[in-house]
């Protein structure tokens, strides 16, 4: 989530909070009423696709890391005991060397070249110490990081949808603030003071490139400082 998206769903949060505190100012079924809860469904739904980008990069990170990392594990176990197997004259190279690439894919089908390798000279391994379990983990290790590899690309998939799907909620949202502010204007006419507090309430701060974590963006983030310089709403969603 980007800061100008972030500054953007605090001040849906602030604004959907101001309805609940002032319910008498949003008559049920009234225009202003309907404004409201369009808000309050944005800022539900910003907050929802933030929490499933966050949880769907998190599980193929953590899928990733630990097969991966077993895959290769069992291969340096094998290609170390293979260093005692005497090379045949005229014979190319040692076939059982850790490979140089270890991309996801690369590492998937050295992987299996190791095995077919180890498993031809699955004797000489064993008499060299090789443990019995060590072609057979090294299969399933095999299998379940080109299992992670096609999650990871269902993962993206689902990644960008959900961020086309905050950006629709982004869009969402526009109307019904230009909504609000006409009718907020029209009922706090003769109360300055809680109008000053829904001008406040509507500023966010000039919003930037810049990339937030959203694994700290929470249903109920804390609203950001009243008084900072206005953004109007055309600038934030043509920026999201």
């Amino acid at each position: 989530m980007t800061k100008t998206e972030r500054v953007r769903y605090e001040m849906l949060l602030r604004v959907r909070d101001f309805g609940r505190a002032h319910r008498e100012l949003f008559p049920e079924s009234s225009t202003g009423a309907e404004a409201l809860a369009k808000v309050a469904q944005a800022a539900a739904k910003i907050g929802a696709d933030a929490t499933t980008k966050q949880v769907t990069a998190t599980r193929g990170r953590e899928a990733m890391a630990v097969t991966r990392a077993l895959v290769v594990e069992r291969m340096k176990t094998i290609a170390r005991t293979a260093r005692g197997i005497q090379k045949t004259p005229g014979a190319a190279g040692q076939p059982l060397r850790m490979p140089g690439k270890r991309s996801g894919v690369s590492l998937t089908t050295s992987a299996r070249t190791f095995l077919r390798e180890a498993e031809a000279r699955e004797e000489e391994l064993t008499r060299l110490g090789l443990p019995d379990t060590c072609l057979a983990e090294l299969r399933e290790a095999a299998d379940a990081l080109e299992k992670a590899l096609g999650e990871r690309r269902s993962g993206r998939l689902g990644h960008a949808e959900a961020q086309a799907s905050l950006k629709g909620a982004m869009a969402l949202s526009a109307g019904a603030l230009r909504t609000l502010d006409i009718v907020v204007a029209n009922a706090l006419e003769n109360d300055a003071a809680l109008f000053e507090v829904w001008k406040g309430l509507r500023r966010v701060a000039k919003g930037q490139s810049k990339t937030v974590s959203d694994a700290a963006i929470k249903p109920d983030t804390p609203p950001t400082a009243v008084g900072e310089p206005t953004v109007t709403d055309d600038m934030l969603a043509k920026a999201s």
